[in-house]
């Protein structure tokens, strides 16, 4: 029995083809989007993140990864609308469909702060789901450069935005 488990553990490990990325760095451009783009200017990303193998679902036609984004994310302001920050902590399932390409999707709670000046400030805390694609180049660093999509389910109306990304992993 000791000998078959080990036997299959092996197997397990042999068949898990799809690469672990690792922690990364990213930053990117972001664009509001809708009615969210009446109130917010266009802004910047910066993105810290961990990627993982799912060896349990990983086969040669569908490898599957994890990934954990912990995300800071500033909109300018427009007119008399207060700027907006989001800091945020996703979990993404990775759909690896090849070396180079990759789909991911995932929900993440959302910490929101408007604010005017150092004396007017909301805060908030709300349920959103990201995806997107990216392409990743096989070299040392694996730069990466990814399209992606965010909404916020907020009391009022949806919060959605797109942000392009590159980065690299270490």
């Amino acid at each position: 029995m000791r000998r078959l488990c080990i036997i299959a553990l092996l197997l397990l490990a042999s068949a898990a083809t799809a690469r672990a990325q690792g922690p990364s760095l990213a930053i990117g451009i972001t664009v509001p989007v809708g009615g969210f783009a009446d109130v917010a200017g266009n802004g910047f990303s910066v993105s810290l993140r961990d990627e993982g193998e799912l060896g349990w679902v990983t086969q040669r036609w569908a490898q599957m990864a994890y990934r954990l984004d912990v995300d800071f994310t500033h909109f300018a302001k427009r007119a008399s609308t207060p700027s907006m920050e989001y800091q945020s902590v996703a979990f993404n399932l990775v759909h690896r469909p090849s070396l180079t390409l990759y789909e991911f999707a995932g929900p993440g709670i959302y910490n929101s702060t408007a604010s005017r000046s150092d004396r007017y400030a909301r805060r908030g805390t709300n349920f959103g789901v990201q995806g997107g694609v990216g392409y990743v180049w096989e070299s040392k660093y694996q730069p990466f450069v990814e399209f992606g999509a965010t909404n916020l389910f907020t009391s009022g109306s949806n919060t959605p935005w797109f942000v392009i990304r590159t980065g690299g992993h270490f």
